[in-house]
């Protein structure tokens, strides 16, 4: 029953975004470590990104522990970015930080980047603030693009969109709903829905039924927690048995375990339900639509930049669709760093954004 948000949330804004790595000659200094569109990225300046990067408070030790894999990593999503604010000048799509702080929050269903980075990292990804920055920048510039190619406005695509929700919640009851629950694992069925009862009529609550029950399977106290959205719940009946809850009640789950033929059963209390947003939604389906439109464009415009990376650092592919990407170094990179002076930072990032924090 643990809730997948992070994995759907996460799935849905990055899926798009981050591209098979590849491997190109540079005929730039020794102390350049790319140059995009005439716009130089130094080894000075590289380090101090890599430095900002290590420093997150939530994953900057772990990135670190990646070693040379995830440099490679992040300077392929530095320069795709950077090629992405060299597209966006040539189509004249403007954007501010305020800008991606509002996309983010539609991207990210008010969730914050710290808790899409804490549930993130929970399946094993992560990121920085300023790579989730780096990302969103490219699917909102896709998006923009998408729609000046599309030939369709924004409010007639989100109308469109809405009309398909609206269908969808009124066949699936509940589909854009949330739940705070606490819940009890429970062996008996029967005595389980006797709690349920007890629990509507005011009798008893879920935290006295808890410490009656005893710990879970895993051996933690009872009434443990989780959280759920409707999307989550579809299959095996999750839905439609959660879906006549509102807050303040209880009901009994019985949660059929396809690959063991076990059927497990759960006594639920909802502490709140959270309604869909069907407007919300349609708009996050537009800006899709739009972002998966503009990708084709934007890996069309990316073929008249010029790149140029140092062999130290990696190599350059062009694949026939999507950007181009960054892959393995020649051996010592990283290690050697030539020296250089002077001082910048990464060309082509939006006025007053700091990345890492």
């Amino acid at each position: 029953m643990t809730s997948r948000l992070g994995s759907r949330v996460v799935g849905a804004v990055l899926g798009v975004l981050v591209l098979a790595l590849g491997l190109s000659a540079c005929s730039s200094s020794p102390s350049v470590v790319m140059t995009v569109a005439g716009e130089e990225l130094t080894a000075k300046e590289y380090q101090a990104k890599l430095d900002e990067a290590f420093a997150d408070p939530i994953v900057g030790d772990l990135v670190k522990e990646q070693g040379e894999p995830y440099k490679i990593s992040y300077l392929n999503q530095l320069m795709q970015y950077e090629v992405i604010n060299q597209i966006a000048k040539q189509e004249g799509i403007t954007y501010t930080d305020a800008d991606i702080d509002e996309y983010a929050d539609q991207a990210f269903n008010g969730n914050s980047f710290e808790q899409i980075q804490q549930q993130s990292a929970a399946q094993g990804q992560y990121y920085t603030k300023e790579h989730l920055r780096m990302l969103l920048t490219q699917q909102y510039v896709q998006s923009k693009l998408g729609e000046k190619t599309s030939g369709q406005t924004l409010e007639e695509t989100t109308a469109q969109a809405k009309t398909q929700i609206e269908q969808q919640v009124a066949t699936t009851p509940g589909l854009l709903d949330s739940w705070d629950l606490l819940f009890v694992a429970v062996n008996d069925p029967a005595q389980g829905q006797a709690w349920a009862d007890a629990i509507n009529s005011g009798a008893r609550t879920i935290e006295d039924i808890g410490a009656e029950a005893g710990p879970g399977p895993d051996g933690t106290p009872q009434p443990a927690t989780t959280s759920v959205t409707g999307q989550d719940a579809q299959g095996g009946g999750f839905l439609e048995q959660i879906g006549p809850l509102q807050t303040g009640q209880a009901g009994m789950l019985s949660l059929p375990d396809q690959s063991t033929g076990t059927t497990f059963y759960v006594l639920i209390y909802v502490v709140e339900r959270t309604p869909g947003d069907v407007d919300a939604e349609a708009a996050k389906q537009a800006d899709s639509t739009f972002a998966q439109a503009g990708s084709s464009a934007v890996a069309d415009a990316s073929k008249d930049i010029k790149i140029d990376v140092n062999p130290r650092y990696g190599k350059l592919e062009r694949p026939e669709q999507g950007l181009p990407s960054i892959g393995d170094s020649q051996p010592d990179t990283f290690t050697t760093p030539a020296p250089e002076s002077g001082a910048g930072g990464v060309p082509g990032m939006p006025p007053g954004s700091v990345p890492g924090q």
